[in-house]
């Protein structure tokens, strides 16, 4: 097995992680879908997979100026709490296709299917 295979291997295990921990809520939806998206082109850098990953852009392009994980700790939290609400809508607007996307990516490729 190349360099390149395995290490495509090893993503492709965390992009299935990472789906499992969106579903399960052990991660928020925000970092959860930014985490998707740097995995996706990690993996994409290699081999493109054939799946649509389209949502998760669309998520990400609707909230990604807003302070994620512990960079929200150096903001105002009334700010924070005024940002929330784009959360809140974005989350609202695709949150049961990231879901969906998030089984779809686990069922097809939990055992490094490809």
């Amino acid at each position: 097995m190349t360099f390149q295979s395995n290490r495509r291997e090893q993503l492709i295990k965390k992009l299935v992680s990472n789906a499992r921990a969106i579903i399960s809520n052990q991660i928020g939806l925000p970092l959860g879908v930014q985490t998707m998206n740097k995995v996706t082109y990690w993996i994409e850098q290699i081999e493109p997979l054939q799946h649509d990953f389209q949502v998760f852009h669309s998520y990400d392009k609707s909230t990604n100026d807003l302070p994620l994980g512990t960079d929200r700790l150096n903001w105002n939290i009334e700010k924070l709490i005024e940002l929330e609400s784009r959360f809140e809508q974005a989350g609202a607007k695709y949150k049961y296709e990231i879901l969906r996307n998030c089984k779809s990516i686990i069922d097809k490729y939990e055992n490094n299917g490809t």
